[in-house]
């Protein structure tokens, strides 16, 4: 069946095809910040430190550097164990050189990983300069965390002064790496953004830094049809950019549809979910075997919550162990005993998970 917006779907799936479509991810699109922040605001009031605030949009203020670790820290440990959304495996699978994303976890990088599929990472990071990226290709993509990444805590976008700094040196010296700017700077250039609220004042910022103002490049993204009718005149009329009446889900449905003779394909899918969780936990490769686990978190939610709840809190002990780890806060014999714990729950999933899936 024919909807109005398949000229739009047809012309991205196109770019897709061709490589000339960059996927910009918002900070929407997997987590809603605002319920991040409740639960670390939560979390930080009951270690002692009150008082969190969020802003309009969705920035926080931290009085000093000391409240902006221990947060940093929380929004990682809350980033590791959070479920895969099937959308973003499923956007894996599309033939795209470079996904940029403004939040700052690694999901969609672990989704390319528990395909089986290569990926690259870089992260800007608007405290220092940014050295050359490698190259990337559609066979060699890589994933560009803009705002930061949740794993190197001063890189992160937290503040409006981080926010400030960022638009300073991004948008005013031009300081993204050469071969990035060069990239989304490109005529003809198709982008395609999921995961953003249209009204937000910073979207024209972003539309600026992409050269959407002044190139023959071209944007597109999914909206609810309810937002203004003016704003979308004007988004059209200065930046070139479309909004498609579906949302996330339904738009990456339709481009895998249309673009299913190039997807991704992966050998690693096919086995079990049971025997790939195995095969992990003998190769000793613990992080690898829970970046499974999140990728598929949907899946396994839907089928057994209790289950998944393990895997969570699996995942938490793991995290848990390298913190500690780390900090040098247990011997060589307490750091093998929990290991051997959190291996021990990991078989026990697997062999759930081989009469579940």
């Amino acid at each position: 069946m024919s909807s109005p917006y398949d000229p739009q779907i047809t012309a991205i799936s196109h770019a897709i095809r061709d490589g000339s479509c960059v996927v910009i991810l918002g900070p929407n699109l997997i987590f809603d910040r605002t319920e991040i922040h409740e639960i670390l605001k939560q979390k930080l009031a009951a270690a002692g430190y009150p008082d969190i605030a969020m802003d309009a949009d969705e920035l926080v203020y931290l009085k000093d550097s000391t409240q902006r670790s221990v947060y940093a820290g929380q929004l990682r440990e809350y980033m590791q164990v959070s479920a895969m959304p099937d959308l973003i495996s499923k956007l894996a699978r599309l033939p795209l050189s470079l996904i940029v994303t403004l939040s700052p976890d690694r999901i969609i990088a672990a989704a390319f990983k528990a395909l089986g599929l290569p990926v690259q990472e870089q992260y800007y990071n608007h405290k220092r300069n940014p050295g050359p990226l490698p190259l990337f290709d559609a066979e060699h993509p890589m994933i560009y965390n803009l705002f930061g990444r949740e794993d190197k805590p001063e890189s992160l976008i937290l503040t409006s002064r981080d926010l400030v700094d960022f638009i300073f040196d991004v948008v005013g010296k031009h300081t993204l790496p050469r071969e990035l700017d060069d990239l989304l700077s490109s005529e003809y250039r198709m982008f395609l953004f999921l995961g953003f609220d249209f009204s937000k004042w910073y979207m024209r910022l972003l539309f600026r830094l992409l050269h959407l103002d002044e190139s023959d490049s071209t944007g597109f993204g999914p909206a609810a049809l309810q937002l203004d009718d003016t704003l979308r005149n004007y988004y059209a009329q200065h930046y070139n950019l479309s909004l498609i009446g579906l949302d996330a889900d339904q738009l990456v449905d339709q481009l895998l549809d249309r673009c299913g003779d190039c997807l991704r394909t992966s050998g690693a899918e096919m086995r079990p979910l049971g025997t790939q969780l195995r095969d992990k936990v003998e190769e000793d490769d613990l992080g690898g075997a829970f970046e499974l686990l999140r990728v598929n978190g949907s899946r396994i939610r839907t089928r057994d919550a209790e289950l998944h709840d393990l895997c969570i809190m699996q995942a938490g002990n793991w995290e848990k162990l390298r913190r500690d780890e780390h900090a040098n806060l247990l011997s060589q014999a307490d750091a093998d005993l929990q290991r051997s714990k959190i291996k021990a729950a990991l078989l026990y999933i697997a062999t759930q998970l081989d009469a579940l899936l």
